[in-house]
């Protein structure tokens, strides 16, 4: 029993001598060189196997950043060409439905003017004194017929 107490006190004052000699060379002046050697001897060892981990780590997480911003380029790149093919296709179904329209219009207008010319060969042969209507109708019609060259 004895002896397992002095173990123990030994134990504990190596330890708090370790802990001592630590905060002397953490307090101790940089320019000391016997202490940075100690320094060297105490903990260089273990200084540069955290540097060579902190330096594989950050080329990991380099060469991890570069292919995710790779794929991200690559993905932006793709979502560009949909979009620009869907406006496309928008623009020309656009264009296709506006000149089916104008067709559909210019049709339509061929109609009047064909009908309102029919009537006013109608009143004109029915009646002499309805020559006045006829025309006006013949005008209306001169004026459709100008207004469909002018488009």
């Amino acid at each position: 029993m004895l002896e397992s107490n002095s173990r123990h006190d030994y134990l504990t004052t190596h330890e708090s001598d370790e802990i001592a000699a630590a905060a002397i060379l953490q307090d101790a002046p940089a320019k000391d060189q016997s202490l940075e050697q100690v320094r060297e001897i105490l903990f260089g060892a273990e200084s540069r196997r955290s540097e060579m981990e902190r330096r594989a780590l950050e080329g990991r997480v380099a060469e991890r950043f570069g292919r995710m911003e790779a794929e991200y380029e690559r993905r932006f790149e793709k979502l560009m060409q949909d979009l620009h093919q869907r406006f496309e296709k928008s623009c020309a179904m656009l264009e296709s439905e506006a000149a089916e329209r104008r067709e559909s219009m210019k049709i339509q207008h061929d109609e009047l003017i064909g009908r309102l010319e029919r009537a006013a060969f109608a009143l004109g042969q029915a009646k002499t004194d309805r020559e006045e209507l006829a025309g006006l109708l013949d005008e209306v019609a001169g004026r459709l017929r100008a207004s469909t060259a002018a488009t």
